[in-house]
């Protein structure tokens, strides 16, 4: 990790940090906004791409593990995307439906991730999950084959349905004697 930048009494101290990623990709930020060039598409599982300039991140002070880390670096990481253009009206009803706590306004999915101490692990992890749940909500949900219960299992249930009745009977106590 490299920081580099002037800090001036008086003005606002803003670094730009350039972390490497596991696959050598370069996580650029100036203060606490990602650089959306650096971001990879999402890939769902119907082939329908996402790219990653349509990605919004943030970074704030995370409450997760990391120490006295977590008071210095800014590790949660939090992305949104605006569904218009990507999801049709369906799909992201379906999201909707599949996620509420994740919509954070019409048309606006927000994830965030604060699991590790690293800041590019956390943007790793939330776009995985943000892939998983717009997969998930681009398939359409198998239909379901109504069925009759068969002649065995309906015998099954009056049996055990008469063997309940039967032991309730018996805890009975007879007030006639």
């Amino acid at each position: 990790m490299r920081a580099r930048g002037k800090a001036r009494e008086g003005s606002i101290h803003q670094f730009c940090r350039i972390f490497m990623a596991k696959n050598s990709e370069k996580f650029m930020f100036c203060g606490n906004f990602l650089s959306t060039k650096m971001l990879r598409d999402l890939l769902l599982k119907n082939g329908q791409r996402i790219p990653g300039r349509a990605l919004r991140v943030k970074f704030s002070k995370s409450s997760g593990p990391g120490g006295q880390n977590v008071n210095h670096v800014a590790t949660k990481v939090e992305i949104r995307l605006h569904c218009t253009g990507h999801l049709s009206e369906t799909h992201s009803n379906r999201l909707a439906q599949l996620a509420p706590r994740w919509v954070a306004g019409p048309d606006e999915i927000r994830v965030h991730c604060d699991q590790t101490r690293s800041q590019a692990q956390n943007v790793e992890l939330c776009l995985q999950r943000l892939e998983a749940m717009l997969s998930a909500a681009c398939t359409s949900p198998r239909k379901r084959r109504a069925t009759q219960p068969t002649r065995g299992g309906n015998r099954r249930r009056l049996k055990e349905k008469k063997q309940r009745g039967q032991l309730k009977e018996s805890r009975r106590k007879n007030f006639d004697d």
